[in-house]
């Protein structure tokens, strides 16, 4: 069982108790290894964080429109899909009309 830096406890005096040496000494070891692990931390924390690239999501452009009423706010809703899900490509009213 790990004991944290503290004395062993085979190691008390007669009397039964831990001298003041031993708990300095290991008050000592433990605020050491406090600080590895903090600058540790701070090591870790300082590395450059890299995600992988968020892949483009893939939608299919709709089909020609061919002018029926009935087909219009299909198709409406299908283009502005496909502006809100690929911006990079239609950034402005010019590449969006000329997709369409």
């Amino acid at each position: 069982m790990p004991t944290y830096g503290l004395p062993d406890p085979a190691s008390e005096d007669q009397s039964g108790t831990i001298s003041m040496a031993q708990l300095l000494q290991a008050f000592t070891q433990l605020q050491q290894q406090n600080q590895r692990l903090q600058d540790q931390v701070s090591r870790l924390q300082a590395l450059p964080t890299t995600q992988p690239p968020t892949p483009k999501p893939k939608i299919c452009l709709p089909e020609k429109f061919d002018g029926s009423h009935q087909k219009f706010r299909g198709f409406i809703n299908q283009i502005r899909l496909v502006f809100q899900l690929q911006p990079e490509n239609y950034p402005n009213g010019t590449t969006q009309v000329g997709l369409i």
